[in-house]
């Protein structure tokens, strides 16, 4: 039989025998220049496909193989019986497999049981989060800064679910289901509410090692200046919501949050999550489509800003930093990290192609940093945390970005006041 016919017969490619032939496991007679497979030819390339099935390795084929070729047929006692031990050595290594792989499944079983159990917890949340009573004095008109009146109010002691808001000066504004409503609703045409985490679940493995390398360096920065009862505000939500990841620190600390996003189903969806875990933080989510939000000036403690101000940029001219400055307390603290592009031309031209009203000087360290500085903070720390050109192809998740350049991200910490020196540890240039 001819070598493309046994190739057929046994579903194995043509590449397949002639590499078994090149190394000795099989052997096939030779008329003139042509293979021909024969029977013992045939017998052993069933025996190399069974023991392959079973998990040896083709040297141990091949030794397997060699003990029947010492022997002539009829005195096949010997190799019978080092191949019967070659065999029980292996059944005895599947049982040890099989044994292991029923634990792991047991494993299995039983968390998913515990994640159906957590569902089953978060589908009856303990209690349901409103505008925080304790947190209404944080707020005020955006146009004049007068005070807000609350009417056609559904609350319990401590939250707020549902009323009506206006201000002497016409501004109006809403409370539905425990959200604050303003009237800026316009969204971008190029934007979308990303209410099944499409954008966090195409992020690409290293780059998602890159964000716990910084959630770490945030954290240890946070550790050090969250008081008790800090206001902390985190905005753009629909992106990156860090501070998900900082529910425990916030908690120890009885933190007051502010949460801002301009789609009320991204907040409702991080609402309900908190909800789920229980959680008794004070939590205002505000949804709106700008700057210009009805909260107090100078009483936010400490700004997050994982992304923020780079998905700030994607839609608007304007610094994300300078725009919030009037909200930030004359002690506070911005702490985050700046996603920047190295080279950057060719990926922000594919930028602006996706977001036409993106600012130029988005991904731009050194101007971001210019603009911090220009809003008054000067920065404390500053750490390079690693750069790749792994970005996937979801445009939403840095997909834009040329194969031949490298997003970069750098984390840090900026305090208002006079200017300091940056600590800035940058392994780029090592």
């Amino acid at each position: 039989m001819k070598i493309s016919d046994i190739a057929k017969k046994y579903g194995v490619s043509k590449d397949t025998l002639y590499f078994y032939i090149s190394k000795g496991l099989l052997i096939p007679r030779v008329n003139g220049k042509q293979y021909l497979a024969d029977d013992t030819f045939e017998r052993d390339l069933q025996m190399i496909l069974k023991y392959r099935d079973w998990g040896f390795q083709l040297t141990e084929i091949h030794s397997a193989l060699s003990l029947i070729r010492k022997n002539p047929p009829g005195e096949q006692g010997v190799a019978n019986t080092m191949l019967t031990d070659i065999l029980t050595q292996r059944a005895e290594v599947i049982s040890g497999e099989i044994a292991s792989l029923e634990s792991k499944l047991v494993d299995i079983n039983s968390t998913i049981a515990s994640l159906n159990l957590g569902e089953k917890r978060a589908s009856h949340p303990s209690r349901k989060i409103g505008v925080p009573i304790s947190m209404v004095s944080l707020l005020r008109c955006p146009r004049c800064h007068g005070t807000l009146n609350f009417s056609h109010s559904d609350m319990s002691q401590t939250q707020i679910m549902r009323a009506d808001i206006s201000c002497s000066c016409g501004y109006k504004a809403k409370i539905r289901d425990g959200i604050l409503l303003t009237p800026n609703q316009e969204h971008s045409q190029y934007d979308q509410a990303d209410t099944d985490k499409v954008i966090y679940s195409n992020v690409p493995d290293y780059l998602t090692s890159l964000y716990q390398k910084t959630y770490y360096w945030m954290e240890k920065c946070l550790k050090n200046i969250i008081n008790q009862g800090s206001v902390v505000m985190e905005t753009h939500l629909n992106t990156y919501f860090y501070l998900q990841y900082e529910q425990t620190l916030m908690e120890q600390n009885n933190c007051r949050l502010i949460l801002v996003d301009k789609y009320p189903e991204i907040l409702g969806m991080y609402k309900v999550a908190l909800e789920a875990s229980g959680s008794e933080m004070e939590v205002l989510f505000i949804a709106d489509d700008g700057t210009d939000i009805p909260v107090c000036p100078e009483v936010v403690d400490v700004f997050v800003d994982f992304f923020g101000s780079n998905e700030h940029q994607f839609f608007n001219d304007t610094v994300l930093v300078e725009e919030l400055s009037d909200y930030l307390a004359p002690t506070s603290y911005i702490v985050g990290t700046y996603f920047s592009i190295t080279g950057g031309r060719q990926s922000i031209k594919n930028m602006r192609s996706y977001y036409p009203e993106a600012s130029s000087n988005n991904f731009n360290l050194a101007v971001f940093r210019e603009s911090v500085e220009k809003a008054g903070y000067s920065g404390v720390l500053s750490e390079y945390i690693g750069e790749t050109s792994e970005t996937g192809d979801d445009y939403r998740c840095l997909g834009f970005v040329d194969k031949d350049e490298k997003i970069r991200l750098d984390s840090f910490m900026f305090k208002k006041g006079p200017k300091n020196v940056f600590y800035d540890h940058d392994e780029s240039d090592q």
